[in-house]
């Protein structure tokens, strides 16, 4: 990626540029999002080794950051699930060497409660149930700075963003296929309608087996060529995965999509992940 002149980027984007690994990203805002399911699927593939997790915070006030101890846009390792009680813990590290953790602790508790009491005269209310319920979970205690665990509820809470990256030998068949695009301009032809597709790169899927559904994943990934700071002015926008069934025949407008998928390129590299049944 080469020196530090670019907008920023998030750790499932990096870990592909230093991984190769796939990267998909989990919006935990989204009414589509069911942390239980979630976590069912993530904590099988994490037994395995099959995937990398981290987390990222969306925009928070300067009062959120002192409240909760995390970081506004800022993304955490996860190096550690855990499963106890039907509870889903997952221990997460602050990257930054003596970064701020996250104060809520593991307890069910609104901070509020009549019930927490500032036990060792530092300030901060500890509910009482909290030390009882630690000991009897056995959870390993922290070893370095910037490490805490977590529970799934506070993440969803609390966190904007899970960056999973899976392991490419989960994937039986893979095809790569480079290109030349200029963004709404059909490589220097003119501004053409927002609407229309005519000029853009299409590409036909099908499945060869009608008889047994496939799932296919779709990554999108931009590369800069020349100077990262090209991104900024008419460079900047959007990259986006639309997903249609035409029977193979090609799109002209935008209209009619089964599948949209459109992100904001802030990044030097930008991936768009959707998957979708054939």
């Amino acid at each position: 990626m080469g020196g530090y002149d670019f907008p920023g980027s998030n750790s499932g984007t990096d870990l592909l540029a230093l991984t190769g690994w796939i990267p998909e990203h989990v919006f935990l805002r989204s009414d589509d999002v069911e942390p239980a399911s979630l976590w069912k699927r993530i904590y099988k593939a994490w037994g395995f080794g099959d995937v990398l997790i981290t987390l990222g915070t969306g925009v928070m006030s300067h009062h959120e950051e002192e409240e909760l101890g995390l970081a506004s846009e800022h993304d955490y390792a996860v190096l550690e699930l855990k499963e106890i009680d039907g509870c889903m813990l997952m221990l997460v590290k602050n990257p930054w060497s003596g970064g701020a953790i996250w104060r809520g602790g593991l307890n069910h508790l609104d901070s509020d409660s009549d019930e927490a009491v500032d036990e060792d005269g530092d300030g901060d209310r500890e509910p009482e149930e909290w030390k009882e319920w630690d000991e009897s979970m056995a959870l390993p205690a922290p070893t370095c700075p910037g490490q805490f665990w977590i529970d799934m509820d506070h993440i969803c809470r609390h966190f904007a963003n899970i960056y999973l990256n899976w392991n490419p030998g989960l994937f039986f068949f893979r095809y790569d296929h480079h290109f030349t695009w200029g963004p709404l301009n059909n490589g220097g032809g003119g501004v053409q309608c927002k609407a229309s597709f005519a000029g853009n790169p299409q590409f036909s899927v099908g499945n060869l087996s009608e008889a047994k559904p496939a799932t296919v994943w779709l990554l999108l990934e931009r590369h800069i060529h020349g100077q990262q700071g090209a991104m900024r002015g008419p460079w900047a926008g959007y990259i986006s995965l639309y997903v249609f069934e035409n029977n193979g025949k090609r799109v002209c407008l935008s209209d009619g999509a089964l599948i949209r998928v459109c992100c904001p390129i802030n990044f030097v590299f930008m991936t768009g992940r959707l998957m979708c049944t054939l």
